[in-house]
């Protein structure tokens, strides 16, 4: 009884409410690799009220059914993205085909080149566009090439990279009859041009701390200069499909790793970066990390701004990495980004993890975007015994100085592996009233 509420599509949520998630993986030896996600939800809010801890992860799964298969020097895979319900807009995969050649040496020389040919049949809801009257949906396919050719040159100190590529889509649309989606019909290619240059340097310490299982230090220190040019070689950019992304993580300079068309912007850029490791020995073979340190530096000579973006992705940008694990009871991580006027941060993302053995542990997270969210977090897991332990959840809106989300609860497992969970939750959501609740679950567990 009561208010529900209304969804992500700001629509309310009625009283009947169902879900169902299928989830499988399957590999065999080196052979071939199947992965399937199928969920079918009554409205978009359902996770978010009854399976919390797959919501808090990607609260809009993904309906996929996805195959790899690699032979040689070649991976062939087949990737179907398809919908189930009318929750959210989705780019139907119906199918989607590609077949690459891996990076390989050219004879005995030292340029090594690789390929790839993609094949898609997408099916794309109109709903929210400009062509919501015209059509309910487009139907198109795309036929889509790249290639790479790189060499390698190696001195004592240098390792110079220089590298061209190319990348053609030739879109064909399905419903040419209607002069609107006439723009489908056309070939884009893209001519990226690079140039690496990158050196690496170590020192090594005899320290040791029995504290933090330190044997021996070494500080590797990778300095690497890149300039990146992608052009447009033919087609015109206003022409794209109708999805867009908005992103402020480091731009994309490798034409080939994209699947959609639109990620691919016309980009002249350079980048400098400072990436510092400092290891110790571990099992007396390998190294571990005890500290990342990394600095990047972009400098834009020319770089289409994203739409609809809150933060200026076309400013010179800087960013920070910190990552600190120098015991298992122990981790930290950093990622910012500052503007380049002040350094201020645009982007801001911490995380500290504190643990005691199989005991207890506490996550400490804050998340920043500027003019966008302010968040804070924290997660404290008590162990009581082999099958049961305490769990309290704490969300705070840093910029509107209120606690947004509090859970206290208590799970225990059965001999069988059935999981039950006694929760008192608080939630304060700009979709929803204020809502006290307790809730109690089942669902057994993996084995």
């Amino acid at each position: 009884d009561g208010d529900l509420g209304v969804d992500y599509s700001n629509q309310p949520i009625q009283s009947d409410r169902n879900y169902t998630i299928f989830q499988h993986k399957q590999k065999q030896d080196n052979t071939y690799t199947l992965t399937a996600q199928v969920m079918n939800a009554s409205d978009t809010e359902v996770l978010r009220d009854f399976k919390e801890t797959l919501f808090e992860r990607n609260f809009n799964p993904l309906n996929f059914v996805e195959a790899i298969l690699p032979f040689g020097k070649f991976l062939i895979s087949a990737f179907i993205h398809f919908e189930v319900d009318d929750l959210s807009r989705v780019r139907e995969r119906l199918p989607e085909i590609q077949l690459s050649y891996l990076p390989s040496q050219i004879w005995n020389s030292n340029f090594y080149h690789s390929a790839s040919l993609h094949y898609s049949n997408y099916k794309e809801s109109t709903l929210d566009t400009p062509y919501s009257t015209t059509t309910d949906y487009l139907d198109y396919e795309v036929l889509s090439l790249s290639y790479r050719i790189a060499e390698s040159f190696k001195t004592k100190h240098f390792l110079l990279i220089p590298s061209i590529q190319y990348r053609g889509f030739h879109f064909d649309s399905k419903q040419s009859s209607i002069d609107s989606l006439r723009f489908l019909d056309e070939r884009f290619e893209f001519i990226q041009y690079g140039l690496k240059l990158r050196s690496e340097y170590q020192a090594k310490y005899e320290t040791t701390n029995s504290l933090w299982n330190v044997k021996g230090l070494k500080h590797l220190f990778i300095p690497e200069l890149s300039i990146q040019k992608i052009h447009l070689a033919k087609g015109n950019p206003e022409n794209t499909p109708l999805f867009r992304s908005f992103s402020i993580s480091q731009p994309l300079t490798d034409i080939s790793l994209s699947r959609d068309f639109e990620s691919i912007k016309e980009l002249f850029l350079t980048r400098l970066s400072f990436k510092n490791f400092f290891q110790t020995r571990y099992n007396n073979f390998a190294a571990k990390n005890l500290m990342e340190l990394h600095f990047t530096a972009d400098f834009y000579h020319q770089m289409d701004a994203l739409e609809d973006s809150s933060v200026d992705t076309s400013k010179n940008a800087f960013w920070l990495e910190y990552a600190l694990s120098p015991a298992p009871w122990l981790k930290l991580e950093l990622a910012s980004r500052l503007n380049s006027d002040d350094f201020s941060a645009s982007e801001n993302r911490i995380r500290l993890l504190l643990t005691s053995a199989d005991r207890w542990s506490l996550n400490l997270s804050s998340y920043y975007i500027e003019n966008i969210i302010d968040q804070l977090s924290l997660n404290y897991i008590y162990k009581l015994s082999e099958q049961s332990k305490l769990n309290t959840l704490l969300w705070g809106d840093i910029k509107e100085r209120q606690i947004t989300r509090f859970r206290l609860g208590l799970e225990t497992i059965s001999n069988s592996n059935w999981r039950t969970s006694y929760y008192l939750n608080y939630r304060k959501d700009s979709r929803k009233t204020d809502e006290l609740s307790f809730n109690v679950g089942l669902d057994l567990i993996s084995f």
